[in-house]
């Protein structure tokens, strides 16, 4: 004899098939958008960008002797991120002279901060025995706008290809 499957109760609708035959009601990550594409649908998104870098190079500038690595580290990646295409009427984050200057000192007092792990992971791991530089102005080469006769004024290295990012010693 065969078993009868039971209906579904009333009070709860059915399950969307997720066979090979019906696509997916939504691609896959979908729900988390990249951060670029994210900002560039904010209006003035790159103006933004702009604001939270002044408001972290005013803070990393005032810190004595020198700011922590996480108070450098996201500077050059939030220009990166603010610096449109190269399409016509986008974005250009190197145009904003004077609203640059702040992050430009930065740059300048200290050209590359540490990339080493959180102090919780290397009491947990140890000591890795090796130091990771990020030279700052080097990021900035990934930009669309930038070119290499900006080096000189954020801190890096004025011929081309002359830089690398990272170095481990």
């Amino acid at each position: 004899m065969p078993i009868a499957r039971r209906p579904a109760p009333a009070s709860r609708p059915p399950r969307p098939s997720l066979s090979a035959r019906e696509p997916a009601p939504f691609a896959r990550g979908a729900h988390r958008p990249r951060t670029d594409d994210a900002a560039a649908q904010v209006r003035d998104s790159g103006k933004v960008l702009l604001a939270a870098l002044n408001k972290l190079a005013e803070e990393a500038a005032t810190v004595k002797p020198k700011p922590e690595p996480p108070q450098l580290r996201p500077l050059p990646f939030l220009i990166y991120m603010a610096d449109g295409d190269t399409a016509p009427g986008s974005f250009n984050v190197f145009s904003q002279g004077s609203e640059l200057k702040g992050a430009q000192r930065v740059f300048k007092r200290f050209p590359e901060t540490e990339c080493a792990p959180p102090p919780e992971i290397v009491a947990e791991l140890g000591d890795l025995g090796q130091s990771v530089q990020m030279q700052l102005a080097v990021v900035l080469q990934r930009c669309p706008h930038y070119t290499t006769n900006m080096a000189g004024r954020w801190g890096g290295a004025s011929a081309e290809g002359a830089g690398t990012c990272c170095v481990i010693s």
